[in-house]
């Protein structure tokens, strides 16, 4: 399962689209133009809105957000798509979808992500390499040439063929029609199987407790938060280029000592500042100030592991698109996170360590 849902990490940026005019033709050019040559501009990276219809061609990573996305996109990077029903056409990368009804038609030249209610792959649909899923209801429509790894309350696998592993934690497998899996079939021992026969290249079980639905909803509360993380640290990387930058110059030079400095820096606001808005909260004059410290506070706590994250990527991953190492580094938190016993004090010392490195980057940069 944790690889399920470290996959699902790798989880978002954004993109330049290109366009093309010579005066602002329909087609992108005028019929009084001598010049017939196409001229790119950038677009805007990150594209919202209530409902997204999208197209066009765009040269790197891509993020839309939107109650409904309708995307016929041609992008070559990564695709990120966020919102409440998302219907995918286009050709892409990689594709890191999330939404409470996801409809994937389109091609993807490498490896698939996407989280939802409801998340189907149609027959129209074409993956390059390994598909990875988590929902409430999934449904696979169209053949697969790698691995598909799925965490849902029930997997519908209708007439497909799988060329590599199927690697599942479900409450229910239903078979429809002609089903072949290549290699080995990895599930949770205690899935329900219904439908017709499939034909297994081998069969592979592992017990473990009882899934109810409650905590299946958990699992995808827990994917869900951890997809959010990822689109609030797209915005803030955007909004706060400046601090970034900073940033990673100081993770880049800091030493030992500066680390140590950094800690206490973020262990001592952890736990001052609640203090001291707690004391302001019996005064009223200081009530005002209380109640912004706290909001503050809480929403640097937030950030805070989203800057540890690049803090994990540039000591550690060293992957040189500093977005996408953050990303791993979010999902890696978020998947710690879940670990009994162990999953708070992670996520404790995340919020706490990020904390103190934008104390230090804002405030005290000598």
């Amino acid at each position: 399962m944790k690889k399920i849902i470290l996959a699902f990490g790798f989880l978002l940026t954004l993109l330049p689209v290109s366009a093309s005019a010579c005066v602002n033709g329909p087609e992108g050019t005028d019929s009084n133009c001598e010049e017939t040559e196409v001229v790119e501009t950038e677009q805007p990276r990150f594209v919202a809105g209530t409902d997204l219809n999208t197209d066009g061609k765009r040269q790197s990573s891509s993020f839309f957000a939107a109650t409904n996305i309708d995307d016929n996109s041609l992008i070559t990077g990564p695709a990120f798509m966020a919102g409440n029903q998302l219907r995918l056409n286009g050709k892409y990368e990689y594709g890191f979808h999330a939404g409470n009804g996801v409809t994937i038609n389109g091609t993807y030249d490498k490896d698939l992500f996407a989280a939802g209610n409801v998340v189907t792959v149609s027959e129209e649909a074409k993956v390059g390499r390994d598909v990875f899923i988590a929902g409430n209801v999934v449904t696979i429509r169209t053949n697969i040439s790698g691995d598909l790894f799925v965490a849902a309350n029930k997997l519908v696998l209708d007439n497909v063929e799988i060329t590599g592993d199927v690697n599942v934690i479900v409450n229910i497998i239903e078979y429809k029609g002609e089903v072949k899996i290549g290699k080995t079939l990895t599930r949770n021992s205690n899935a329900k199987i219904t439908g017709e026969a499939a034909s297994l290249g081998k069969e592979e079980t592992y017990v473990i407790n009882d899934l109810s639905n409650n905590s299946m909803m958990a699992l995808v509360a827990t994917l869900f938060g951890i997809a959010s993380k990822l689109v609030v640290m797209i915005i803030f990387m955007l909004i706060g280029k400046n601090f970034f930058k900073a940033l990673v110059d100081l993770i880049g030079s800091a030493t030992s000592n500066d680390m140590t400095k950094i800690v206490l820096i973020g262990l001592g606001l952890f736990i001052a500042v609640p203090l001291a808005a707690v004391a302001l909260l019996f005064t009223v004059i200081g009530l005002p100030a209380a109640l912004i410290a706290l909001g503050g506070y809480a929403i640097l706590m937030y950030l805070g592991s989203i800057v540890t994250a690049v803090y994990l990527n540039e000591r550690f991953f060293k992957i040189k698109n500093g977005m996408i190492g953050a990303l791993i580094g979010i999902v890696l938190l978020g998947v710690l996170s879940t670990a009994p016993y162990l999953g708070s004090l992670v996520s404790l010392i995340a919020s706490v360590f990020g904390f103190g490195l934008m104390v230090r980057v804002l405030f005290w940069k000598n």
